[in-house]
């Protein structure tokens, strides 16, 4: 007999599984991209010779994976969908495991499942031809390794698992796999690349459970498994590019061209484009005239230096254009179908995306407050932080705000928890959210909305 909370989960999973193949269908003739039609070009080229592909600008792992998917299944566009679908399936599977990771309790975990089943972003993602869905399943992977790696500690030095390992064996190896899927993550993806490589390792050595020297194993252990799959790729770069590379050049490329165009777009700069692929020349011509191994340095200090021209006016245009993280962009709309509805229809339901956002935004910051648990709260807080930081410098691009958008709803439905127990006990204060919590909790709300009423003004 199936206990409650599994039927439950079940039941997210099938309704999480059936909007997703909707969408999936809804979108076979829905023109791609030129991101789109890139990964595709190459996932065709990669099926055909997968030692012909020398392209360095994108990570590799999703056009592979498409390759794979073309070689076993076809290329029909329907079943792309439908491997997007069953990705992203397992990432509220995943979300459900992060969450009861991270606060301890079923039914928010039930709730941030649900979340993540009906979240905007994430299904207009599987209607795409991105990367994007891939890699959050990875990232959820990594994630929920690296909690139950770093949440072991010593018990009875007798403790072992259900297989027979001794349980801090058992922490090294789960360590190891998580590193494993970090590097998974980053192939398909490379913005969560340096988080894993620099901040993860020492949020491990500080503050997992297990004594000193076991936790230095679990980090090494950590390094190893991103080390097995990065250093081959490293290699091939340098073969194929004859320059260091980690990953891809398409980070250097988008961080120059964002903010070179924020600059154009504030007057800071005198020179122009004509449109959006002019300026995209442009960027790639300068960095093609330099050397393989100052191209990186130059691209960041090209960036840096239109940030520096546009002066104060960049953070204020950034302010104004905050929007960006809950509104739905052009791709949501279409592979939703919301530009196909009544003229009369788009507003509101834009506006219902919207709120969405806004509304796990704010709960997730009480949830945030409310929530014991320093450790585990941190590492979150500290990759949250990170992706901000790559949505503001980035110009608030949709894949960018994927990633911060799902790791909030773990402690958006912790939120709503609190919420309803502070309607049930008629009171602002419960145990879970002190005066001095609800003070604190205050500051980021007030500055949230004050953010979302001068984006809805603009």
């Amino acid at each position: 007999m199936l206990s409650r909370s599994r039927v439950l989960v079940l039941l997210i999973l099938l309704i999480a599984f059936a909007l997703r193949v909707t969408v999936a269908h809804n979108n076979l003739t829905t023109a791609l991209a030129p991101d789109e039609r890139e990964y595709l070009g190459r996932a065709v080229r990669v099926a055909e010779n997968i030692w012909a592909d020398r392209a360095i600008f994108r990570p590799p792992l999703y056009p592979y994976a498409l390759a794979l998917v073309f070689n076993t299944l076809g290329q029909a566009r329907f079943l792309v969908g439908a491997f997007h679908a069953f990705a992203d399936v397992i990432s509220v599977a995943l979300m459900y495991a992060l969450t009861g990771a991270l606060v301890r309790r079923r039914n928010v975990a039930l709730v941030a499942a649900l979340l993540y089943a009906v979240s905007p972003t994430a299904l207009g993602l599987v209607g795409s031809l991105l990367s994007d869905t891939l890699f959050i399943c990875l990232t959820l992977t990594a994630f929920v390794l690296t909690l139950r790696a770093a949440a072991w500690k010593p018990i009875a030095w007798t403790g072992t698992t259900p297989h027979g390992a001794p349980k801090k064996v058992a922490s090294i190896l789960l360590a190891a796999l998580a590193g494993l899927f970090f590097a998974l993550a980053a192939l398909a993806r490379e913005v969560i690349a340096y988080f894993a490589l620099v901040v993860i390792p020492v949020w491990w050595l500080v503050f997992a459970a297990a004594p000193r020297w076991t936790r230095v194993a679990q980090t090494a252990a950590l390094l190893v498994g991103m080390g097995a799959l990065l250093v081959p790729w490293v290699a091939r770069n340098q073969i194929v590019a004859d320059r260091f590379l980690l990953l891809s050049s398409s980070s250097e490329f988008n961080f120059a061209r964002d903010n070179v165009r924020v600059a154009m777009l504030l007057g800071a700069v005198s020179e122009t484009a004509a449109s959006n692929n002019a300026l995209n020349q442009k960027i790639r011509g300068e960095l093609d005239a330099q050397p393989p191994n100052a191209r990186a340095a130059y691209a960041y200090r090209r960036g840096l230096e239109a940030i520096a021209a546009t002066g104060p006016a960049w953070l204020l245009y950034k302010a104004e254009s905050l929007g960006a993280f809950w509104n739905p962009f052009q791709i949501e709309k279409t592979n939703l179908g919301i530009n196909g509805l009544p003229a009369s229809w788009i507003p509101t339901v834009s506006l219902v995306v919207s709120g969405y956002w806004a509304a796990a935004l704010l709960f997730a910051i009480v949830g945030f407050v409310a929530k014991p648990d320093p450790a585990s709260k941190l590492l979150v807080a500290l990759f949250l932080l990170y992706s901000f930081a790559l949505f503001l410098l980035t110009h608030y691009q949709l894949r960018y705000r994927f990633p911060p958008q799902t790791f909030m709803l773990p402690y958006a439905a912790y939120g709503m928890w609190v919420v309803s127990e502070m309607a049930r006990r008629r009171t602002l204060i419960v145990p879970q959210l002190s005066r001095r919590r609800v003070a604190l909790a205050l500051v980021p709300l007030t500055l949230s909305l004050i953010l979302m009423a001068q984006a809805a003004a603009s």
